[in-house]
Parts: structure tokens; C-alpha cells; sequence
């Protein structure tokens, strides 16, 4: 495959509007069977302003070209059938990293947001048993993903944990690269001693949390907000999440169940995704006020709420990520025997 067909603008002023500040903003996401998509005519690198022209072929894979949004693909790497969870990387934007739901090895499979594979991480010694989220954070000012083990449909688990892995340098990697790496792993309990279901998680690097949202599929209203301290978990080997409140859903059964979340590159803004409907992923969009934590913000309800058009085969809307810029949504989604990555503007 050449470099135009790997490559994909993420931003450039004009065709992805970031929402910066404030409060976020009423527009609603085009539905791209009535909309007529922008184009961009020149390539861009997505990388930091103050970099010169990206090296090595990772950054040269996901340097930006021409592109049209909305845009959904299939993901090229057919081992992803059963799309659970996916991420920005905090190390080199324009490359995500997805996995598979339960049964699956313990694999993160990276790509571009177009779906196009890069690569992928084998997790030393790892074993999968449900895995349901990935988020993004920074320890020690150095980008980490955590992918969480959290899925508990018969709410029976006791062995849920949280995978802490350093990200790769992607300087010297070659397309296409398999590479085994070392993980810290952080055993996870509910206060209240009970075990719940859940797909959503995301890390708040400024004060140190991490974030779960139970998952409720027969009663919405029912779906919680629990909150931990990531630190203390590297350090003790283990996470008592605490309850902070239910988190305030409509009761709409199945359709309002929480698949995902994730946190802005702002570190502010919150997107949760649910089921929605056959052919469109909802999500729900949180700006917290001043003095308002994140955690805090999910107990009210949502600033706005948005239909996503999820395009191709799939049937369920499972993972979202901001881009890098936080312009975009990338939505993974489960398809009959394949994923598809969705990427919208907003």
C-alpha cells in the first residue's frame, strides 16, 4: 500500500473545528449521507508545530493527506473482529492504538485513524480475560496506555486489573512491527465489595484518577461513577475504586448503556459513548464549570448530546477517542466478523 493510501489528516483550521474553552458548542455532527464533506488539497504533518518533517516510517505513515470526513473503514488488520476499545497515543498523534473484546489474546494492535495497521503490542505474559476500555495517561511526565480487564457481564468477577504499559518509541519501528512489551498490572475491587460490569474508563492526569463507568443494560439510570487513585495502585499493586454518585443517564434501556469515555487532550471535556441506535453511535458531552472535577461533572447531566453516523458493517458502537487535537471522534465499532473505525468532526 502506498504513503497516500496509509496517511490521514487529523486537523487543519478550516475542516475540523476544535472546541476550545467555554462551553461546548451547539453545531451537530453531519450526517454524511445529506452533507457534502470537505476536502483538503495539502499535505500537513500531524505532528508538534516546533518539529521539522517527521522521520521514520511510523510518523511518515500517519503524516496527513488529502482526506474527505466523514470517513469509515474497515480496520485492515482482519484480527481485529471484535473492536472493544480504542486510543490516541499521547506519543505520536496520528497513531491509535484498538483492541479486541473478550476471548482475544492480549494484544493491542496499532493503527492510523483510518483504520490502516502499523503494527502491534504483545503483552508479556498477559492474560485477557474481558478486556472493555484503554485510556491514555502520562506518569512521570512519560505517555502510558492502560488497558483495563473490566468486562464482568455476570457480575461475578474478582479478578478485574488494569495493564499499565510504557509507550513505545515509534522512531525506529518499521511498518508493520510486532513487538512484545512488559506490563504493570494493578488488581481492581468496587468499595462496597460488590462486582460490577463495566466498558468505560479514563484517566485524569491532573489530579491523579482514574474513572470507571459502570455499564447497566436494562436500567440506565443505574449505571455508576466510581473513581481510584492511580498512583497509589502502581505503588500498592492494587485499586480500591470508591463511589462518587450514579451517573445522571436517561433511563432508555440498552440504547443508553455506556460502551466507552474518554477525556479531552484539554484534559476538561468529557465524550461518553453509548449503544445508540443500529446505525448511529450517541454520545454524551461533558464541559466541566471551574471548580468542577471531572468525576463531579458526570453526577449531572450532559451539556449536549449528539448522534455520531456509524458507516460500514458494524452493528455496535464499543470504543471512542478524541484525536489528538481534539477536533475529531474516533469510533470503534464490532461488525459481523469484523471492526470498522469511524472518524467525524465536531
Amino acid at each position: 500500500m502506498n504513503h497516500l493510501a496509509r496517511c490521514l489528516l487529523i486537523s487543519v483550521a478550516g475542516v475540523l473545528v476544535i472546541a476550545c474553552g467555554g462551553t461546548i458548542p451547539s453545531d451537530n455532527i453531519s450526517d454524511p449521507t445529506t452533507s457534502v464533506a470537505t476536502t483538503v488539497a495539502e499535505d500537513i504533518a500531524v505532528i508538534d508545530s516546533t518539529a521539522g518533517s517527521p522521520t521514520g516510517a511510523i510518523s511518515q505513515a500517519v503524516a496527513s493527506v488529502p482526506l474527505t470526513l466523514p470517513v469509515s473503514n474497515q480496520f485492515e488488520n482482519f484480527d481485529i473482529t471484535e473492536a472493544s476499545g480504542v486510543q490516541r497515543s499521547l506519543s505520536l498523534p496520528g497513531v491509535y492504538y484498538v483492541h479486541n473484546d473478550s476471548g482475544a489474546s492480549a494484544t493491542l494492535y496499532v493503527t492510523d485513524a483510518t483504520g490502516q495497521s502499523l503494527g502491534q503490542l504483545q503483552l508479556s505474559g498477559v492474560q485477557a480475560t474481558d478486556w472493555e476500555a484503554i485510556a491514555g495517561a502520562r506518569l512521570s511526565g512519560q505517555p502510558h496506555i492502560v488497558v483495563a480487564d473490566i468486562g464482568n457481564n455476570d457480575r461475578n468477577r474478582r479478578d478485574l486489573n488494569l495493564q499499565v504499559i510504557a509507550e513505545p518509541d515509534f522512531s525506529d519501528l518499521p511498518i508493520n512491527f510486532n513487538l512484545s512489551v512488559e506490563s504493570t498490572q494493578i488488581g481492581i475491587s468496587y468499595a462496597d465489595g460488590l462486582s460490577y460490569d463495566a466498558e468505560a474508563v479514563f484517566i485524569d492526569s491532573d489530579n491523579d484518577a482514574v474513572v470507571v463507568v459502570t455499564k447497566n443494560l436494562s436500567d440506565t439510570t443505574a449505571q455508576s461513577v466510581w473513581k481510584g487513585s492511580l498512583a497509589s495502585g502502581l505503588s500498592d499493586g492494587a485499586m480500591v475504586l470508591e463511589y462518587r454518585g450514579l451517573l445522571a443517564m436517561p433511563a432508555k434501556a440498552f440504547v443508553n448503556a455506556v460502551t466507552d469515555i474518554d477525556i479531552h487532550p484539554d484534559g476538561r471535556q468529557l465524550a461518553l459513548l453509548v449503544y445508540g441506535l443500529a446505525t448511529t453511535g450517541k454520545i454524551f458531552l461533558w464541559q466541566p464549570s471551574v471548580g468542577e472535577s471531572t468525576d463531579d461533572a458526570l453526577l449531572r447531566m450532559a451539556d449536549r448530546e449528539v448522534s455520531v453516523p456509524i458507516i460500514g458493517s458494524n452493528r455496535q458502537a464499543e470504543g471512542i477517542s478524541f484525536s489528538a487535537q481534539g477536533d475529531a471522534f474516533l469510533i470503534a465499532a464490532e461488525g459481523v466478523s469484523t471492526s470498522t473505525m469511524t472518524l467525524v468532526s465536531f
